[in-house]
């Protein structure tokens, strides 16, 4: 069964910061290729939610590159078969 994916208050604003501040410098083609990279790891991350390791300081806590400059950190819920 696929994990839903729950985006927290943070998550979004942290996402959109990052958004606004590579629309600075970046084309709109690089931007829509990080969206595309994005979607298409949470996907694979609702079907397969521990496929990316733990953080070294955190050990509930996941870490999925996306770029070499970008990291998705999300947490399994496995009582509610979530990530957030």
């Amino acid at each position: 069964m696929a994990y839903r994916v729950k985006w927290t208050p943070k998550s979004v604003d942290t996402l959109e910061n990052c958004l606004e501040f590579i629309s600075k410098s970046w084309t709109p083609r690089e931007i829509n290729s990080l969206k595309m990279a994005i979607n298409k790891n949470l996907k694979r991350l609702k079907i397969h939610p521990y496929s990316s390791p733990n953080s070294y300081l955190f050990p509930d806590v996941r870490m999925a590159p996306i770029k070499s400059y970008v990291v998705l950190i999300y947490r399994v819920d496995e009582t509610k078969n979530k990530l957030s």
